[in-house]
């Protein structure tokens, strides 16, 4: 399975919607510094404080003026909490030039790219996003300045893992309206996001994404019983063939029972607002010159992609060097497989990374990349031997676990598709072998399938950037070079072993450690 990520400027049209009762200021402090740094800002940004009591309400007050959110107060007559009502309240708070929005809850901690993947995936469908959460106990920074601050908490002794859930979301608002926004009758909270996507899968449809990094801020358990158990019955009972429709509709969406203060209305507030200027701007930005690059990644870990695509720079880095870039994750397939799914691809170009691969300059992989255009290279790897003790077979062909390609060179001499796969070693491909690549053990073989990439390339008479390396300081990860012997990224290795061995994890982890420590983030 293809999963591709567009990473394009969208239009301004996104609304950011969260709703709060009662929670800890500094947990909503934490999330709104990560929404301060997103790459695409949006058009609107709500928080409706649905009930709190007046100290918690004069704290998230003074926090929307500092980030730039307009604070909504909602008072229930009844009291209690409805994560539906206040939401639909949230909705219908959003300016009316907003036609996309975003739904996420108060303690999820979002990477940079998070609503720029919105504005793009959900034009038409309901955009599901994946979580991951911290653990009890979990240590944060002081503060969340930059994306870079998130991915430090992979660094934690427990790193963030995979939760279940359907609480982060963007959908088309006139959507949203038109069947009645979350169903009222789902009580405190529980199933009603649920409720949402089945209805949207019998409507509009869904998508996933599931590239951006979203970390939950762990908190304790706070559900009610009895109220899980009515809203799980009233899913099961309505989610195959109940109505779309809830609530009479759009003019039901704000329940009745709920007096709503709502700010005067304006301008965004703060310095931050000024970068949806910049966002049009570069909106208007013609692609026709631009390269058209993907970065694609043959994945089968969730959280080693996420933490891997998240130090690629690719929120601002492309279109600094003059390139459109596109994310895939790729699922599902052999390594022959994937690399036909690559020649495939809509693109100029195609970095190809693996998800234990982690990228210490972003700016010298783009350098990498404009250095093998002007000298006219189709593609570029490490000798799959004689470089480094971990692999000894064939110098001459390119280890898959990183390489750029020239799709526009590569795509003709893997045309036929039968005679890549066959191709097997020749004496006369030897003298490629770059002179570094003898320096450890190698062999002339055929050890991998995917050696064929390169044979037919030679064939064709195309060149190969051969890229040396060197073994880092823990004996097992490779520290990659660039074209001009400046340390490029680190490759972990035994990626298959992370999630159940502890020192795979942990070489990881300090691998982790290193870029930030000793690498160039931007």
């Amino acid at each position: 399975m293809i999963e591709a990520i567009d990473l394009r400027s969208p239009k301004p049209s996104l609304g950011c919607v969260l709703a709060i009762q009662d929670r800890p200021a500094e947990s909503l402090e934490r999330t709104l510094e990560t929404y301060a740094y997103q790459s695409f800002q949006p058009a609107d940004r709500v928080l409706v404080d649905y009930g709190s009591e007046q100290a918690h309400a004069a704290a998230y007050r003074q926090m929307c003026a500092r980030f730039a959110w307009r604070y909504v107060r909602a008072i229930p007559a009844k009291g209690g909490w409805s994560l539906s009502a206040a939401y639909n309240i949230a909705v219908s708070a959003l300016r009316e030039q907003v036609d996309i929005v975003f739904k996420s809850d108060i303690d999820v901690l979002m990477g940079r790219d998070a609503l720029q993947t919105a504005a793009v995936m959900a034009g038409d469908k309901l955009c599901l996003f994946s979580c991951l959460a911290t653990a009890e106990g979990s240590c944060f920074p002081k503060h969340f300045t930059c994306h870079e601050d998130l991915v430090s908490l992979f660094l934690a002794p427990a790193p963030p893992t995979a939760m279940l859930g359907e609480g982060v979301h963007a959908y088309p608002r006139k959507w949203f309206e038109e069947i009645g926004g979350f169903d009222l009758q789902f009580h405190s909270w529980g199933y009603e996001d649920s409720d949402l996507r089945a209805r949207a899968e019998r409507s509009i449809g869904t998508t996933h994404a599931s590239a951006p990094l979203l970390i939950h801020q762990w908190h304790p358990a706070s559900v009610v019983v009895a109220d899980a158990r009515r809203n799980r019955a009233r899913y099961d009972q309505l989610k195959h063939d109940g109505p779309i429709v809830r609530n009479g509709g759009r003019a039901g969406l704000v329940p009745s029972g709920v007096e709503v203060i709502k700010p005067k209305d304006g301008a965004l507030a703060g310095a931050r607002g000024g970068k949806l200027k910049k966002s049009l701007s570069n909106a208007r930005e013609s692609g026709a010159k631009r390269l058209r690059v993907a970065f694609a990644c043959r994945s089968m870990n969730d959280i080693l992609f996420r933490q891997a695509s998240a130090l690629l720079g690719l929120d601002c880095l492309p279109k600094r060097n003059g390139f459109n870039a596109k994310l895939y994750r790729m699922t599902g397939t052999d390594s022959m497989g994937y690399f036909r799914e690559l020649s495939a691809l809509d693109a100029d170009w195609v970095v190809n990374f693996d998800e234990d691969v982690f990228v210490l300059d972003p700016e010298r992989l783009f350098k990498l990349l404009r250095f093998m255009k002007e000298r006219r290279y189709a593609a570029c790897g490490m000798p799959d031997g004689g470089v480094v003790e971990m692999r000894r077979h064939n110098p001459v062909a390119c280890n898959a676990f990183f390489n750029i390609f020239d799709l526009r060179r590569v795509r003709g001499p893997w045309q036929n598709w039968e005679a890549v796969k066959a191709a097997r070693h020749k004496t006369a491909y030897e003298q490629a072998a770059p002179p570094f690549a003898r320096r450890t053990p190698f062999a002339f073989d055929d050890f991998e399938p995917y050696y064929g990439l390169s044979y037919t390339l030679l064939d064709a008479g195309e060149k190969i950037l051969y890229l040396d390396a060197e073994e880092w300081q823990d004996g097992v990860t490779t520290l990659l070079k660039d074209a001009e012997g400046e340390p490029l990224l680190l490759h972990g290795w035994y990626s298959r072993t992370w999630e159940l061995n502890t020192e795979t994890r942990e070489r990881f982890r300090l691998a982790v450690d290193y870029v930030f420590r000793r690498g160039k983030r931007n």
